[in-house]
């Protein structure tokens, strides 16, 4: 589940441990606090300053900011369509 916490701050609640993840965008990829991210997708992105989405190898994002990123996505698209 995921919850606007203020403008481009989000809180993501993990399906694994029933844990709570804080992700900020505060550039276009945007930052976690999940472990993944800090230790895997951060250190790719700033060596690279390149998005690579979640799945793929070099990934900067983890699967919390795909979270976010689906949620604004459905809500742009449920206001649109209104």
């Amino acid at each position: 589940m995921v919850t606007n916490a203020g403008r481009l701050k989000f809180r993501v609640e993990s399906s694994d441990f029933g844990d709570f993840y804080d992700v900020e965008f505060k550039d276009q990829n945007g930052e976690c606090s999940c472990r993944d991210f800090v230790v895997r997708c951060k250190p790719v992105y700033r060596q690279s300053k390149t998005t690579v989405e979640y799945g793929n190898a070099e990934k900067t994002r983890c699967k919390h900011i795909n979270q976010v990123l689906i949620f604004i996505a459905n809500k742009a698209i449920s206001g649109v369509l209104k």
